[in-house]
């Protein structure tokens, strides 16, 4: 008996990843997810009116000065491919003793059509020799899209967000060696992402 249900649980989850993760789905699937929001491993909440959402960043994780902030903007418009999906920094955060950071991203596209589509068909196209865990999930009333992966030593989680008004992603980097430490704080982060309007 406990070896059958065992082989259950094991072909439900199969089917599960194979419903939910594959690229060929023609319409994509959000199911809504609670998360478990430890208040005391976050900052206060912050609001960002040009994109309309609110969220609170891990204790710690502050913003960067506004200089830096701009060399960042003029070097993201200065590498972006005119055709594509651009990606305009609205604000970058950091934790400045492990290195970790946030970046919330406005998307743009001169083309009319699916921009979340859109970016990730390019983003994949550009970085083929990334292995990508991908997921989609609902929360607060926003859709989620989300891409997590590894980069040289880092752990990227990328998160794409469209709402009626505005397409945005939010991007969390954490080096390797303190992403389990810091995994709990950014799923709170995560979880406190709400629209304002």
């Amino acid at each position: 008996m406990k070896r059958n249900f065992k082989f259950f649980i094991i072909v439900l989850v199969g089917l599960f990843c194979l419903l939910s993760c594959s690229g060929k789905q023609t319409k994509t699937k959000f199911a809504d997810i609670d998360f478990n929001i430890d208040q005391s491993l976050l900052s206060t909440k912050v609001v960002f009116d040009q994109i309309g959402i609110s969220i609170q960043l891990p204790k710690g994780w502050e913003s960067i000065e506004p200089e830096m902030l701009e060399v960042i903007k003029k070097n993201t418009f200065s590498a972006q491919d005119s055709e594509a999906v651009i990606s305009i920094p609205v604000e970058v955060f950091m934790n400045k003793v492990n290195k970790a950071s946030c970046f919330i991203s406005s998307l743009q596209s001169t083309k009319s059509g699916d921009i979340r589509a859109e970016y990730l068909d390019r983003f994949k196209a550009d970085h083929p020799d990334l292995d990508f865990n991908e997921g989609t999930f609902s929360h607060h009333g926003l859709d989620f899209y989300q891409l997590i992966f590894k980069q040289t030593d880092l752990i990227m989680i990328k998160l794409i967000i469209e709402t009626n008004d505005n397409d945005f992603m939010i991007d969390y980097a954490v080096p390797a060696q303190y992403y389990e430490a810091e995994l709990r704080s950014i799923e709170s982060s995560i979880g406190s992402i709400q629209k304002t309007k």
